[in-house]
């Protein structure tokens, strides 16, 4: 039998960032499963990794270690723990431009896009589909899996 000492923080799950509209209007605002922990100081709507230190990190598909197969998340704002990150959800960023295609990690730091990376070692990561090319509305889901370009 396993018996917890500690408290339980009940407030580390949340599901919207924006409960009552939903119009996503700016790149903070979500829905989804959204978690409260991790270290770093973020920035509202970039793309990042949790990094093996525990930290938040902007992740980058020119280098494998930068989210390949790490935890993504999308920041809310400014700090982790009070703002929280999206691991899966809609939210507005301000590339993706053609609805029901795939979204990739991009080659520069916290950023998305709908062409996939082809330089030579670009990580290739499917981290959701756009859903409203108007608003620029994404379901974040990223894969499991990717690809190491070899070119």
């Amino acid at each position: 039998i396993l018996k917890h000492t500690g408290s339980l923080q009940f407030n580390h799950f949340n599901t919207g960032s924006n409960p009552a509209g939903q119009t996503y209007d700016g790149a903070t605002q979500a829905q989804g499963d959204i978690v409260k922990f991790g270290g770093g100081t973020t920035s509202g709507g970039k793309l990042y990794y949790l990094d093996t230190d525990g930290n938040w990190e902007l992740a980058n598909a020119t280098d494998n270690s930068k989210g390949a197969n790490e935890l993504l998340a999308v920041s809310l704002g400014a700090s982790p723990v009070n703002d929280g990150m999206l691991i899966r959800g809609l939210i507005r960023f301000s590339t993706p431009s053609t609805t029901g295609t795939a979204v990739y990690m991009a080659t520069s730091n916290g950023s998305v896009t709908q062409t996939a990376p082809n330089g030579n070692d670009n990580v290739v990561r499917i981290i959701g589909y756009c859903t409203n090319a108007v608003k620029n509305q994404i379901f974040f889901n990223p894969d499991s899996t990717w690809v190491k370009v070899t070119a």
